[in-house]
């Protein structure tokens, strides 16, 4: 009886073996607990190999295995390609919102007119109020101020601006109508409408003899006058200026050169008509090769193109992360699968031990 019992402790102890009884007859496997058994062992074989030792000291000798030292060495690659390209994106990021804030500053100053270095204080606390226009004239100026900078920027600016003859600009404006106010457009109730002002009958240019420049002088009222829309400047809500313009940085400390399409928009808002117009510029900067401005820099001088060594580091990266993630994956559904089996095999487990200790009281 006391061997029948030690028998059993054994069996609890241990029961992924089976444990003959005194009559050396063995208690059959069950096929669930073989089928776990398998999975364990795959799974600790793959386990294995993803973290087995590429070295290894045993007894004074150094052992080492190529499959592990070739995942080793892959690992040891990607992790310093992905370590080296994130600090190489955080610095262009840093170098490129540098240009970028710089550049929409430059703007500023270029293209509002009363815009000065008193605006450009932290917001908190308010040092002033809202960068904006009260009277006609200010927002005639204001208007015609921006037109002409725009076209006359390669010829004014200290940076370097170019417009190529893709780029364009355009005055929309939104007005309101109402019957008793307007003449012609509104029957009843009031009407928001919106239009574009034609550029080329504001416009006027004067040709420098000497020099050659070009310079153009804006008067937006010509523009109202010729889209028939009666007293323009009290119905408007807002008014518009986009544009797209294109720029060269020179980067003294990297010796490298960035070509930047810029489009911006001035807007003149009044959206509640209470007489209070803001003037705001908003920008969006990307970068573009140089040859699309007809520009041919030296190879490895052209900041932001794509060389041959970026591609190649770039794919390497992308299929050591793909294998990596192929991995977790797999490893992830072995492990799941592992998990779900483990309360039916602990029920099998308790069955086995019944079973055997029926057997081994039996008289």
């Amino acid at each position: 009886m006391e061997a029948d019992i030690a028998a059993v402790e054994i069996r609890i102890n241990d029961a992924s073996y089976p444990i003959n009884d005194t009559n050396d007859n063995k208690v059959p496997d069950n096929s669930d607990d073989i089928e776990y058994r398998t999975q364990i062992t795959r799974l600790r074989r793959r386990l294995k190999w993803y973290f087995y030792e590429a070295f290894k000291f045993k007894t004074g000798t150094c052992y080492f295995h190529l499959l592990p030292l070739f995942f080793f060495l892959m690992h040891l690659v990607k992790v310093g390609l992905i370590t080296s390209q994130m600090f190489n994106f955080g610095n262009d990021r840093a170098n490129f919102s540098n240009v970028v804030s710089r550049g929409h500053l430059a703007l500023r100053h270029l293209f509002l007119k009363g815009w000065d270095a008193t605006w450009e204080t932290l917001p908190y606390p308010p040092a002033h109020g809202d960068f904006a226009v009260y009277t006609i004239d200010d927002l005639v100026a204001g208007i015609n101020f921006a037109v002409q900078r725009y076209y006359n920027v390669e010829k004014d600016s200290i940076g370097f601006y170019e417009r190529l003859p893709t780029d364009k600009l355009e005055i929309k404006i939104m007005y309101f109508e109402f019957p008793g106010f307007s003449e012609t457009e509104a029957s009843s109730g009031i009407a928001i409408r919106e239009r574009v002002i034609a550029v080329n009958a504001s416009l006027s240019e004067t040709l420098d003899q000497q020099t050659g420049d070009k310079t153009y002088t804006c008067d937006i009222l010509k523009g109202f006058n010729q889209s028939n829309i009666t007293k323009p400047i009290k119905k408007l809500l807002a008014t518009y200026i986009n544009f797209q313009i294109h720029s060269v940085r020179v980067l003294e400390a990297t010796s490298k050169a960035q070509c930047l399409r810029i489009k911006g928009k001035v807007m003149f808002t009044d959206l509640d008509n209470n007489g209070q117009v803001n003037v705001e510029l908003e920008t969006l900067t990307t970068r573009i090769r140089c040859s699309e401005m007809n520009y041919s820099l030296p190879g490895g001088a052209v900041h932001g193109d794509i060389l041959s060594l970026s591609i190649i580091k770039g794919t390497f990266s992308q299929i050591l992360a793909f294998i990596e993630v192929c991995h977790q994956m797999l490893y992830i559904d072995k492990f799941k699968r592992w998990i779900k089996k483990a309360p039916l095999q602990k029920n099998n487990k308790e069955k086995t031990v019944t079973l055997y200790w029926a057997r081994t009281t039996d008289p």
